[in-house]
């Protein structure tokens, strides 16, 4: 029996599909078209080591929470998973360019989901050296997908609705002069849901730019400074307004302590100044700390861990304040095997105080935690130079006063292919 939620999810997928059919054969059409074409020129140029690279992968995730609910439902998901990529690497540019496209079979959708999905996922790298001292560079990503993989700076994307996220950087390094390096990055991210109802409250837009300058005052010592300036907005409903302007002012250094440990620090201020008349501005002071150690060619790990202002994940506040700390670990040490073990630790503040006043005397929004843990294990094992086996086992735990809370077991199978 559906519930009133499940009739407004159809009902605002009714007046939508007709949209999000033609637009889904459009992208899958021309896909396919250019995975054909790039299929036969692997064909006819593989011994020439052709710049056009086509693969397959094919995989089976079982989970005991399909949608990240309190009371997760199980449920089996089977991908079929093409890819073609386009390289060209010359004396002065480097061009990376892949689209994957992912059919989706779920054993166990809930009412308002298909049976069967297509997803997409296309982008494109580009470096290019304009002189001896000036370099450039472009990186867009455009994804499609409900894929509970996908994640945002820590916080798990809602696995309910399907979402295009957009990724869009340009920025130019400068050599101003043998010790010194300046850097200028621009960064567009625009996150859409398909469902009305789910784009009032998650849709997100945030553009920010930043200019850092760093001086070598040994050849294994530099350090920097750096401002940025960012827009965050949210969809705005009424006269509800959750987006800010902040700026950022910070210093910090990296250093290689020998040769397998390298170090990094960065320290500043934040401050933010609410689109919202009745939200007071506020500022943060800002930290973060990373550590490399690769004592042999076969293991490689990274720490890292940050203080920070920053957007909102959760309706209707504005902003949080997050401490985030990041493990990771790679061993190499069997032929033809590769390990991978991640964990993400984050806490975030939720303040009531960064609610515009019309919601929280219409609702009665309170303060509020959320601790997000989330872990991984990945085994790659190559069974020849073409062909690879993956095994992926992933947790997910949140525990929120703000929204919802839950865990989340799910295991990966999976085999790939490249011709």
């Amino acid at each position: 029996m559906l519930t009133i939620y499940d009739y407004f999810v159809l009902k605002d997928r009714m007046k939508r599909e007709k949209t999000m059919i033609n637009q889904g054969r459009i992208v899958l059409v021309l896909g396919l078209v250019t995975m054909i074409m790039a299929g036969e020129l692997c064909a006819a140029d593989a011994d020439k080591g052709d710049p056009i690279r086509f693969s397959v992968a094919v995989e089976f995730e079982g989970s005991d929470n399909r949608d990240s609910t309190p009371d997760g439902d199980t449920n089996f998901d089977l991908y079929i998973k093409p890819k073609v990529d386009i390289i060209s690497d010359t004396e002065r540019t480097i061009f990376d360019f892949y689209y994957e496209p992912s059919y989706r079979y779920r054993t166990d959708p809930h009412p308002t989901q298909n049976d069967d999905q297509t997803q997409h996922d296309v982008g494109f790298k580009v470096k290019h050296s304009l002189g001896l001292s000036a370099r450039v560079r472009l990186d867009e990503r455009y994804i499609f997908t409900d894929d509970p993989s996908v994640q945002a700076g820590g916080s798990t994307l809602r696995r309910d609705s399907s979402f295009s996220l957009n990724n869009f950087s340009a920025g130019i390094a400068f050599d101003m002069s043998e010790k010194v390096l300046s850097d200028v990055d621009v960064r567009h991210v625009i996150k859409a849901y398909e469902e009305d109802f789910v784009a009032k409250e998650s849709d997100e837009d945030s553009l920010t730019a930043t200019l850092k300058v760093m001086r070598f005052i040994q050849p294994t010592i530099g350090i920097y400074g750096s401002v940025a300036l960012s827009q965050y907005g949210y969809e705005e409903t009424g006269n509800v307004k959750r987006g800010f302007d902040a700026s950022s002012f910070g210093v910090g250094f990296d250093r290689v302590l020998s040769d397998y440990i390298r170090t990094g620090l960065q320290a500043g201020l934040t401050t933010v100044s609410y689109d919202d008349s009745t939200l007071d501005d506020d500022d943060s002071p800002y930290v973060g700390v990373k550590l490399q150690y690769q004592p042999t060619a076969q293991i490689k790990a990274l720490f890292s861990g940050n203080f920070a202002l920053q957007n909102s994940d959760v309706y209707p506040y504005s902003s949080q304040e997050t401490g985030n700390f990041y493990a990771r670990l790679e061993w190499t040490g069997i032929e033809r095997v590769k390990m991978s073990a991640w964990g993400n630790y984050r806490t975030s503040q939720y303040d009531a105080d960064n609610v515009p006043i019309s919601l929280l005397v219409a609702e009665g929004f309170t303060s509020g935690d959320e601790v997000t843990i989330t872990l991984g294990v990945e085994l790659v094992y190559n069974i020849e130079e073409r062909t690879a086996l993956k095994f992926m086992q992933l947790y997910d735990d949140v525990d929120s006063d703000v929204r919802t809370s839950f865990t989340r077991n799910a295991t990966r199978l999976g085999v790939s292919r490249s011709f």
